[in-house]
């Protein structure tokens, strides 16, 4: 499988939207779980073809 940097930059892009997100509905605070917590918590969600 071949990734081009386009494909690499929103998925770190919506990863990172999609973990903060998660992380503020999972502990009902605006910084959710911490910024690198997050970008895991969504790129691990957003990985569908791993």
């Amino acid at each position: 499988m071949k990734f081009e940097l386009a494909q690499i930059v929103v998925w770190l892009i919506v990863g990172a939207l999609a973990g903060s997100f998660a992380g503020m509905v999972v502990t009902f605070k605006k910084e959710g779980l911490g910024r690198w917590t997050n970008l895991g918590v969504g790129l691990a969600g957003g990985c569908s073809k791993c």
